[in-house]
């Protein structure tokens, strides 16, 4: 039996220093919204009910505005300003929408320029049955806007329109840096408008405590174990430092992600060095050279991982040690970048020569779980805050250039095992490609970010999809303390439990192709919690799942401990501390949510134990 109780933690704390994304939609009310949708009813009817669908699928909170043109040439209405989502309110305004006049997209965008309020991404997603009618020229309008720096993405779904429609409705995506979808009937049109929202509202959200690193390593902030975010601007003479201290016997995992997004057809190049120093900064003890080089743009991140143990080199003794970040080979990227830092430092094991040993090959389980169907999941646009998985089948829809995280805990004796389906290209598809190759790739990786699935040429399934279904099998290994002796990557990086991640990403070889692809994912968590180490931890660490805001198996599993005497000072001041008053209302006002999910995934391994494999 798993029991999974969820807890407060850096690893779960959105940072307060990235801005959310805001979103207006610009919805045409001309004249011909008034015409068929092609399926009995209007046009106008039909993008009412598609708005409806991407109110009542975004997050809480969304940031969404709305704005409608139509009418006389400079006709155009601003209903909702982007602000915190009132779903009645929102639907309310979008039922008063009247068809009338002509199409003033130039002048309408803008207007919507105008209409955000914030420093976060920012996305128009324009409506429009038809073409241009009042002598603007909307292609110009919108690469005027890039070209003076408005920090705007555009959008485009053409709804049943024609060739010279199409054709300006698709350089107005291009020059604004969005990208464009076709619609020939309304449930064709709910789908893309819900698809690009959701995109522009989720789109990648680094989580962590704010931090700023240093220039110099004498300076550098003292950081605990937990999840932080800062900022790595451009330049190849930039670095940034954090310090924290390691204590006799323990085990320090640092990861790095910097993330960069281009619009689809744009280059994305993003590279990195991950060092780690000691005191008296002779030489690193580590270092990592990374690159990440997207011909075709898209979401990219350049990825990282390194760990010392106390003991295990000649510079890796006790004490305090700094990680160093700095910016190699990426020239192309001009705009400052999220980094998100992760620092686990896991205490030594008293009993480690009684654990099972380290595993020795990778081996392909297919997952167990018997599902009639499939539930509905949006996945995250980073890595730590997908939504958290039990066992299960679930769906998600992809489009080119992303990336999709979802989280599942795993325990010490438990391996992740994971099915991933996709259907066949339908000709539609295949003619909206253009005679690009569309690519998925999927991994599952660690708690600190490297790949863990065994076997596979780059630890990554990676296929061009074309006109028959595929599916993939991939497996870790058991989470085992003693992974740590293996000299196979996989192996060594399964050492450690807390939350692993399925990655999904979508991605063509050129262009900015528009197209949808179901994504079905059967995951599937096997063997019950074994080959618990106990801890030594004088200084209150706390075990690595712990760490990460979990706890996966029963106490008690430390001892000697003793009040606090860690070397390590406190995290920056923004971070919340375990005696502040806000963590404890949290703590309280989530109690609820924490039971039932213990309670859920409880009952989901009770009723399917099995042996430990």
């Amino acid at each position: 039996m798993s029991v999974i109780l969820l807890v407060l933690s850096p690893f779960v704390v959105p940072s307060a220093a990235e801005p959310a994304g805001e979103l207006v939609v610009l919805l045409d009310v001309s004249g011909s919204m008034e015409e068929s949708d092609g399926s009995g009813s209007t046009r106008i009817a039909a993008a009412r009910k598609a708005i409806g669908g991407i109110v009542d699928a975004a997050p809480d909170g969304a940031l969404l505005g709305l704005r409608s043109y139509g009418g006389g040439c400079t006709e155009t209405d601003l209903h909702l300003r982007p602000s915190p989502l009132d779903r009645d309110a929102f639907k309310r305004k979008v039922a008063a929408l009247r068809p009338r006049g002509d199409t003033p997209i130039a002048y309408a965008l803008k207007q919507a320029a105008e209409d955000f309020t914030g420093d976060g991404p920012k996305t128009i997603l324009l409506v429009s049955d038809g073409e241009e009618t009042c002598g603007g020229d909307p292609v110009a309008t919108a690469a005027e806007l890039v070209k003076k720096g408005v920090d705007v993405q555009i959008d485009v779904v053409g709804f049943r329109v024609r060739d010279a429609a199409r054709s300006q409705l698709v350089r107005i995506a291009k020059e604004g840096g969005g990208r464009y979808a076709d619609a020939q009937n309304g449930d064709q049109l709910a789908g893309r408008l819900r698809r690009l929202a959701q995109r522009a509202l989720r789109g990648q959200s680094p989580v962590g405590t704010p931090v700023t690193g240093t220039p110099d390593r004498q300076s550098a902030p003292l950081l605990k174990p937990g999840a932080y975010l800062d900022e790595m601007p451009p330049g190849g003479d930039v670095k940034r430092h954090y310090a924290f201290d390691l204590p006799a016997g323990a085990t320090a995992y640092v990861g790095l992600r910097i993330g960069v997004t281009t619009p689809l057809g744009a280059r994305a190049v993003i590279g990195s060095g991950l060092s780690i120093w000691p005191s008296d900064g002779a030489a690193a003890c580590v270092t990592r050279d990374l690159m990440t080089d997207l011909p075709s743009g898209g979401s990219a991140f350049v990825v990282g991982n390194a760990q010392i143990t106390e003991g295990g080199g000649p510079c890796e003794k006790a004490g305090r040690f700094t990680i160093e970040v700095d910016n190699r080979g990426d020239q192309v990227r001009d705009s400052t970048a999220p980094l998100e830092l992760t620092l686990i430092v896991e205490p030594p094991a008293v009993d480690a020569g009684s654990l099972p040993p380290p595993a020795t090959a990778a081996e392909t389980v297919e997952p167990q779980v018997q599902a009639s169907g499939a539930a509905h999941i949006a996945g995250s646009g980073s890595y730590g805050d997908g939504p958290v998985l039990a066992d299960g089948r679930y769906t998600d829809t992809m489009i080119p250039g992303e990336e999709a995280y979802f989280r599942v805990p795993l325990a010490y004796g438990q391996r992740l095992t994971y099915r991933i389906e996709v259907p066949g290209l339908s000709e539609g598809d295949r003619r909206a490609l253009g005679g690009a190759r569309l690519r998925l790739s999927s991994s599952i990786l660690s708690p600190e970010n490297p790949r863990v699935l065994g076997g596979r040429e780059n630890y990554a399934w990676q296929p061009t999809l074309g006109d028959q279904p595929q599916s993939f099998t991939g497996s870790s290994v058991p989470v085992a303390y003693r992974n740590r002796e293996s000299d196979q990557d996989f192996i060594k990086d399964t050492t450690l439990p807390g939350y692993y991640n399925l990655w999904v990403r979508l991605f063509t070889d050129r262009g900015d192709p528009y197209v949808e692809v179901p994504v079905t994912l059967t995951v599937d968590v096997q063997g019950e919690p074994a080959g618990v180490p106990t801890l030594a931890d004088p200084t209150g660490l706390g075990p690595p799942d712990r760490q990460q805001g979990l706890s996966l198996v029963p106490e008690p599993r430390v001892v000697t401990p003793r009040p606090a005497a860690s070397t390590a000072a406190a995290p920056p001041a923004t971070q919340a501390g375990a005696s502040s008053v806000l963590p404890l209302l949290l703590v309280l006002s989530t109690t609820a949510l924490a039971v039932v999910t213990a309670g859920a995934i409880w009952i989901v391994r009770r009723t399917r134990r099995r042996p430990l494999r």
